[in-house]
């Protein structure tokens, strides 16, 4: 990312740039979620496939991000 556009990435969301990178990274989660992907994995995993080094890292942000510690899952 070149150094000029860290400053719009702050101005635009009001996030740095490592929380504007996470906040997509549990939106693409969500995404996977709502299509089915935890029936088949773990949420280790779907941290894992959403870019996160690990399930602590993705619990800690996804908290701090949807002000939810809770994962709810569609029935299929």
């Amino acid at each position: 990312m070149p150094p000029e556009s860290l400053g719009v990435t702050k101005t635009f969301s009001n996030m740095s740039v490592p929380m504007f990178i996470n906040s997509h990274r549990i939106e693409y989660a969500i995404k996977l979620i709502n299509d089915g992907y935890l029936q088949n994995y773990s949420i280790e995993a779907l941290a894992e496939k959403s870019g996160f080094n690990s399930q602590e890292n993705f619990n800690r942000v996804f908290k701090l991000l949807k002000k939810s510690n809770t994962i709810r899952i569609p029935k299929f």
